[in-house]
């Protein structure tokens, strides 16, 4: 009664075809369902296993249908067969395009090279706090403080900023 008698718990992994594979891989891409599964087999099964080797077992048997996919597809191919150029620049040359962009996108958005971006001026700026109480039938907003600026505000020259930072360096 140690291990369980099944490939994996249920009947997706029974055959490598191509449907198969695809569905076993939705059902394990949707958050949670692999894991209640697994607990609602422990729970039910006669074992000598914990969770966490259940769980664990659950993983290898998951990983061996995984290779066993592989190997399937793998059989189409002559031994050492070279992958094609269109699979190589497909999957390489553009995964790792897209990987430099998923990590470059973000600094070239937000830094100050990017020729889009517009620096927004500050023309006014008002804080308020208040304090709002609210019963079940009437609601009461307190003002506690507010302040607006009401000095004009400039663009410095290029000869003043110069002039500031030798002051303040």
């Amino acid at each position: 009664h140690d291990l369980p008698a099944s490939t994996g718990g249920h009947n997706l992994t029974s055959s490598t075809h191509l449907f198969n594979r695809t569905v076993y891989r939705v059902y394990r891409s949707i958050p949670l369902l692999e894991e209640i599964r697994i607990l609602l087999d422990w729970t039910v099964a006669k074992t000598s296993l914990d969770t966490f080797m259940w769980f664990k077992l659950e993983d290898a048997y998951s990983s061996l249908y995984f290779v066993k996919g592989d190997m399937t597809v793998r059989k189409m191919y002559y031994p050492a067969e070279h992958r094609w150029l269109s699979e190589k620049i497909g999957l390489g040359l553009c995964g790792i395009v897209g990987l430099v962009l998923l990590l470059l996108a973000p600094i070239l958005l937000f830094s100050s090279f990017n020729p889009v971006r517009i620096s927004n001026r500050v023309d006014d700026a008002t804080s308020t706090v208040s304090l709002r109480v609210e019963s079940s039938t009437d609601t009461l907003v307190v003002p506690l403080y507010e302040a607006s600026s009401a000095v004009t505000i400039r663009d410095f020259s290029k000869c003043e900023i110069r002039r500031y930072l030798r002051s303040f360096p």
